[in-house]
């Protein structure tokens, strides 16, 4: 989506749809006009509006495709802006359903009770306001624009389905006309409709491109190769083989150069337009915690080449301790990679619960064999390795966490 690539009139289709926005806020002025009067002239001048808009998205796909066939065509950014015009355009239909079953209302002179009639011009009103904004937005391109529609959808959504749900008890216990009801619950979805499809219009301009996006698909592979480095390290504490150690150093390296360059693809999308800058920095700090958890392992492989080279003896008790620290934390490694990939939140929970139970029996473990330590049962050099490693590998869990946590806010 580098500007450079884009002509002028490429740059000027967000404010086109931007006027799409607008003129769509005009047609639901008009429905509610006409559902508040119970006047069918409001629905007919609202269809017409209705019809200047799709004259609009058509030109604006034509212009695209024309663009699309030209040499240095921005492909990505081209496509995205199809998305949006084609998600305003299906807003548009949710306009031209919730037209329809108005304008039934008023020629069947249906009723609704006060109730209904105040949730439906809340409705309306709340829906004007995302639109608005949305024009707003698209026009001017602040980003917290972009969150306050993004947030107003999801507060409306469950205000909508809050409606939905006691209008349909009141049908059940037959407190309402059933065609009242139905008529009721046609308008109301239909209305959600329009919002649903202005959010994806947004979301459209707010995601990433297909670059971005494979990015955390990336993050979980550093994950996994984290994973791989921490097995070759349990295999070199258990066995005393500095060979495995040296084999676990050499795939850190990759972890790093991996790191580089997500880094330089993020902050060359950041020079984008329309990019969401803050998704991206969110992203950069999820990088950045995976490698402080590399740096934690780089930490653990040290320490246990220094007890391997030093013949250093740990008691069968503190073994044990420390394989079970590391199976836990290759645990959370392979259920972090996993989580990033497939946006699980499942996962997620599962991980920050993991690493909080992980943290408390690491401090049980430590106070015991500070004990020892102090009753002059246990030897202060074998201690000191024991503490460093299982503080090491307690930085590779936290960051890890800290980046699982951190890739579910950004989202």
């Amino acid at each position: 989506m580098a500007i450079k690539n884009v002509s002028d009139d490429i740059k000027s289709v967000l404010e086109r749809i931007g006027g799409i926005c607008f003129k769509a806020e005009s047609v639901l002025n008009l429905c509610m006009d006409g559902f508040m009067k119970h006047k069918i002239d409001f629905i007919d001048e609202a269809g017409k509006v209705s019809l200047t808009i799709r004259n609009e998205g058509d030109e604006l796909r034509t212009l695209l495709s024309k663009k699309a066939a030209e040499p240095d065509a921005n492909w990505e950014l081209i496509k995205s802006l199809m998305s949006i015009v084609s998600s305003i355009e299906m807003a548009v239909t949710g306009l031209d359903s919730t037209l329809q079953h108005v304008r039934a209302k008023i020629s069947e002179g249906i009723l609704f009770s006060d109730k209904a009639e105040g949730e439906v011009r809340h409705l309306f009103k709340e829906t004007l306001d995302i639109l608005k904004t949305a024009g707003d937005t698209l026009v001017t391109k602040n980003e917290v624009n972009m969150k306050y529609v993004v947030d107003k959808y999801k507060n409306l959504n469950e205000i909508a389905d809050a409606y939905t749900e006691e209008h349909e008890e009141r049908l059940i216990k037959d407190l309402c006309q059933p065609h009242a009801s139905i008529m009721y619950l046609n308008i109301v979805d239909s209305i959600m409709t329009v919002v649903r499809h202005t959010k994806q219009a947004f979301m459209a301009i707010t995601n990433v491109s297909g670059g971005i996006r494979s990015v955390s698909e990336r993050i979980g592979g550093m994950c996994f190769e984290a994973e791989s480095i921490l097995n070759l390290c349990m295999d070199g504490f258990v066995k005393h083989k500095v060979d495995s150690i040296n084999d676990a150093r050499k795939v850190i390296p990759t972890i790093r150069n991996e790191g580089n360059d997500l880094r330089k693809l993020l902050s060359d999308k950041a020079k984008e337009p329309y990019v969401n800058k803050e998704l991206i920095k969110s992203y950069m700090s999820i990088i950045g915690s995976i490698e402080m958890a590399v740096t934690g392992l780089d930490s653990t492989l040290q320490h246990v080449r220094y007890k391997v080279s030093e013949g250093i003896s740990f008691s069968d008790k503190a073994v044990n301790e420390v394989c079970y620290l590391f199976k836990e934390t290759l645990n959370i490694l392979k259920m972090a990679g996993g989580t990033i990939v497939t946006k699980n939140e499942v996962f997620m929970k599962y991980v920050v619960d993991k690493c909080k139970n992980l943290d408390k029996i690491v401090k049980g473990y430590e106070k015991w064999h500070e004990e020892r330590l102090i009753k002059g049962l246990c030897q202060a050099q074998a201690f000191t390795v024991y503490l460093n490693i299982m503080d090491s590998i307690m930085t590779v869990v936290w960051h890890t966490k800290q980046a699982v946590m951190r890739f579910f806010e950004c989202r």
